[in-house]
């Protein structure tokens, strides 16, 4: 899966960086300003999509960097099913954005056109950023409400 466009602030810009993400082994990397940020499950492991998200998060804040995207955004939720579904990937914008091309959560039907679905690296300019205790909190529960 690539994200050619994501938006990010650094120390003092806005800037936009490109992600790619293994989903079979949910190893990401991310490319910003010339500079490649990789993380990798250890051994060679299978790591959820959310947990390797969480880990670029912590490289990119250690360079400076924060991604303004659904997975840090206030307004993302997840629900046991599409946390599941996703391997972690997408959930749902308590706003109602739904991000073209996602991942269909709850198979189809007339209710999947409408469900706000959206991926952690999507953004729109409605996002709110949550502090780093918030995310950390957000992300180590099994489901988010």
């Amino acid at each position: 899966m690539e994200y050619p466009a994501v938006p990010v602030s650094g120390r003092d810009e806005q800037t936009q960086g490109a992600v790619a993400v293994d989903p079979r082994t949910g190893a990401i990397t991310a490319e910003i300003a010339g500079r490649a940020f990789v993380t990798r499950p250890p051994g060679g492991k299978r790591r959820t999509l959310d947990a390797g998200f969480v880990e670029l998060r912590k490289v990119l804040r250690r360079a400076g960097y924060t991604l303004q995207t659904c997975g840090t955004c206030q307004y993302f939720r997840y629900s046991a099913a599409s946390r599941e579904m996703s391997a972690g990937l997408s959930g749902y914008c308590g706003l109602g954005h739904n991000e073209l091309g996602s991942v269909t959560l709850g198979g189809g039907g007339a209710l999947a056109n409408r469900a706000p679905v959206v991926t952690l690296l999507f953004s729109c300019p409605a996002w709110v950023g949550r502090d780093e205790r918030e995310l950390t909190d957000f992300f180590t529960r099994s489901t988010a409400e």
